[in-house]
């Protein structure tokens, strides 16, 4: 008598002709496994080369049996029958389309679809480099609006500003673009220019600016020594370089014993989540909360703790915003206030208090979706609102031109850096 195990059932035969009969079968099994992998595979090789595929596929699941989905496809054929320029028209083209309305029917300006093409810009973007304008930008009030000209960047040495809504690419109307829509008209070789119509709601006026394009390397920080002590620390943004940059000048801030320090979260557009969380634990002690995340009932808030105890987290400081002061600066901004009562000076933040994952498809596409809602520590949301400051100090209109955000340090003219210096100097005494 033989004994041959799989998994867990044992099989016995009672002569040779009955495991004969039972090895056939497996090799049968094996084989027609083999087969139906390959096909499959070559299926999903199809999916990934072929959107209208995926999407039949996903529609051929339909979870909510109460959607019609028929008249998605009347309406496709008939395009493609009757439109009268339908030789033009590709499938791929046609889906893309349907999937970006389904993401714009959130009515949610930070949600989007990323094709293979704005994924890799957007990639670009975070690790710090790329060619533009280098202007971060969103929809708002169903208007492409400015969220902060990047630090050093054409868009800034241009005159462009925080709260800017462009009205117009190259004289083409932004009037139902998508913010990938807009990306792809002012995106552009290094050299070349893109003219843009936009509206300044400071001064009730339309202005055409013209900006050079440039290759845009992103610096993370900067730190300038003021006086009597005090270190003056630029953060620009929350991207990936951040990290080991404020890993490598936080001690030289603890070796030159700064009395404190001015946190300079101005026209910065924030960033990854994950950024802010590691570098969030220079400036707390240990068990301190960051931020929370509230996803609207769906499921627990999650509370992002500190892990160390931050070398910073004796130091007095004062924070600077304005209205480019976006997502995760608004985040430390908010935590700093909440943790340590850190007062803050400049203007009322941008207000984008959402948490948007990006979720990888076939195809190298890429879905950027709003799943939650950041809040300070206390629980208080900064969506729409934004962080209005302890001290509230407007510059003068023509502040900027000629300058950069890397012009940092100057008493005299910056009116907000001078009034965060006095608070925090009053803080020292």
């Amino acid at each position: 008598m033989f004994k041959k195990s799989l998994g867990k059932k044992v099989f016995e035969f009672k002569n040779i002709k009955e495991e004969w009969v039972f090895l056939c079968f497996l090799i049968f099994v094996i084989i027609f496994s083999l087969f139906f992998g390959f096909l499959i595979g070559r299926q999903n090789t199809e999916i990934e080369k072929n959107p209208v595929i995926l999407v039949k596929s996903i529609i051929s699941d339909k979870p909510d049996t109460n959607v019609d989905i028929s008249v998605f496809w009347q309406v496709w054929n008939t395009i493609k029958e009757k439109y009268v320029e339908r030789q033009d028209l590709t499938d791929e083209k046609l889906m893309e389309g349907a999937i970006n309305g389904l993401v714009y029917s959130l009515e949610d300006p930070f949600s989007e679809f990323l094709n293979k093409e704005n994924k890799a810009e957007l990639d670009s973007e975070l690790e710090g480099s790329f060619e533009g304008i280098g202007a971060e930008i969103t929809k708002k009030d169903n208007s492409i609006v400015i969220v902060a000209p990047l630090a050093g960047s054409p868009a800034q040495e241009a005159g462009l500003r925080a709260q800017d809504v462009i009205l117009e690419v190259n004289g083409e109307s932004t009037r139902d673009w998508t913010t990938n829509d807009v990306v792809k008209k002012v995106r552009g070789k290094n050299g070349t220019e893109v003219n843009l119509v936009i509206y300044r709601e400071s001064t009730k006026e339309e202005l055409e600016i013209v900006v050079k394009r440039g290759v845009i390397s992103l610096p993370s920080v900067d730190v300038e020594m003021l006086d009597n002590s005090v270190a003056l620390v630029k953060i620009y943004n929350f991207y990936e370089p951040l990290v080991s940059e404020f890993d490598r000048i936080v001690p030289q801030l603890t070796k030159k014993n700064v009395k404190g320090i001015v946190v300079d979260l101005r026209s910065n557009p924030g960033g990854y989540l994950d950024t802010y969380v590691i570098m969030g634990n220079h400036f707390f002690s240990k068990g301190r909360k960051l931020l929370i995340e509230d996803f609207n009932g769906d499921r627990p808030t999650k509370v992002y703790k500190t892990e160390i105890n931050g070398e910073l987290k004796d130091i007095p400081m004062v924070v600077l915003i304005n209205e480019g002061t976006a997502s995760a600066a608004e985040i430390l901004a908010g935590a700093l206030r909440d943790n340590r009562d850190v007062k803050i000076v400049g203007k009322t933040s941008f207000g984008k208090g959402s948490v948007q994952e990006l979720i990888p498809l076939s195809g190298e596409n890429q879905l950027k979706l709003t799943i939650a809602k950041w809040l300070t520590p206390k629980g208080h949301s900064i969506s729409e609102e934004g962080i209005k400051p302890d001290y509230e100090v407007e510059l003068p209109e023509d502040y900027y031109q000629g300058k950069s955000s890397f012009d940092i340090g100057d008493l005299k003219e910056d009116l907000q850096l001078k009034k965060a210096y006095d608070v925090l100097k009053n803080q020292i005494k």
